[in-house]
This record gives structure tokens, C-alpha cells and sequence, in this order.
């Protein structure tokens, strides 16, 4: 017996390839006067997502966090190296993350 649902099924490595060559995402950091923020775009996920992303990174590394407009991640503090730890053990392959600056 066909089902036919299983015709279009992909496979988790083809899912991952297809996540791996379509995300980008950049990381940098800007200074105000003493204060340092570090932002993050092109994490491509619904906003439930990067919100329970944002909050694991608060509570690891004790720094405050939100989401900013067009899905704009920003993190009080130098946190780059953090995030990008934290985003490469979420799955997200080192060629594909950036940094800026």
C-alpha cells in the first residue's frame, strides 16, 4: 500500500544541509561610551524560538538580552565568543556564522 505522504519525506541529513545553506548569521559588537552590546542577526527562527534562546543565554552567562525588530538579537556586554559557542552547540555550523568588526 502507497502512502502517499511519504513521497516528499527528506531525510534529518537532507533537513540539516537545507538549514546549514540557508542560514548566515553575523555577530558583532558596538561600544556607547562604556557600555558594550553585542547583536546577532540571521538566526532565522520563529520568535518563540529565539526567545527561549535568548533567555538559556541570560541565565548562562548573566547578561540581560531581547529581541529587537526583524528578529535582531541584542545581548548586554561582550558576549560574542558565548554566543557563538552557544549557537555552534545548538547545531549551526562554523562556516556559516560571522563576525563582524
Amino acid at each position: 500500500m502507497i502512502n502517499p505522504f511519504e513521497q516528499n519525506v527528506l531525510q534529518d541529513n537532507d533537513i540539516k544541509n537545507i538549514i546549514d545553506n540557508n542560514i548566515f548569521i553575523e555577530i558583532w559588537m558596538e561600544k556607547n561610551k562604556k557600555k558594550k552590546i553585542t547583536y546577532i542577526t540571521g538566526w532565522n527562527l520563529e520568535d518563540s524560538l529565539l526567545k527561549t534562546h535568548i533567555q538559556n543565554i541570560k541565565r548562562k552567562h548573566g547578561c540581560n538580552g531581547t529581541l529587537k525588530n526583524d528578529k535582531m538579537l541584542m545581548f548586554q556586554g561582550n558576549q560574542i565568543i558565548n554566543i557563538k559557542q552557544y549557537i555552534i552547540n545548538n547545531g549551526i555550523d562554523i562556516n556559516n556564522i560571522h563576525i563582524k568588526g
